[in-house]
């Protein structure tokens, strides 16, 4: 090895190692959701893991994924949200998650009054569960994207039920 080769080595090296008090690439996110008082609320909570603050610009939206046998095949729905106002978030919009070390945000959602679509249109949802959403069994989940990274935040899954009558219910664990 020359002292040239030897001399771009040693820069490399030096220059991949990360900075002890930089903030992680990806925020360190903890999304949940449960059951709320009303049939079709939802409590949603983000928390802020990591010891630096947090301001990025998401997409939150609900998802319904199809879950029982007989929903093989079934298209999943979306609905996005507004984090400050629990109501549908305005077409194209995006919302500002704005976490202190350590903080936590949480927001109930009546589902029921926010506006779906199937899961891969490429229309903004504009249509109440009712109208666009089979009836079925269903997993509920919290989905944070940001769309200037391509990270995404999963919450946990919750089983439900959308009825004939285009009601949300979440079935009482036995």
């Amino acid at each position: 090895m020359t002292l040239f080769t030897a001399g771009i080595v040693v820069s490399l090296v030096t220059a991949a190692a990360p900075a002890r008090d930089r903030p992680p690439s990806s925020p360190r996110l903890l999304v949940k959701i449960v059951g709320a008082e009303g049939p079709d609320e939802v409590r949603a909570t983000v928390e802020n893991l990591a010891a630096h603050a947090v301001t990025i610009s998401i997409v939150p939206a609900f998802a319904l994924h199809p879950a029982g046998p007989d929903q093989a095949g079934w298209p999943a729905f979306r609905a996005p949200i507004d984090l400050v106002t629990g109501k549908s978030l305005a077409m194209n919009a995006r919302a500002r998650l704005d976490l202190a070390p350590k903080e936590r945000q949480t927001i109930v959602v009546p589902l029921e009054s926010l506006f779906w679509d199937h899961y891969a249109s490429a229309l903004w949802p504009f249509r109440p569960l009712r109208r666009v959403v089979l009836p079925g069994r269903y997993e509920l989940q919290l989905e944070f994207v940001d769309p200037a990274t391509g990270y995404w935040w999963r919450s946990n899954e919750m089983p439900a039920v959308v009825t004939k009558a285009g009601a949300l219910q979440f079935p009482k664990p036995d």
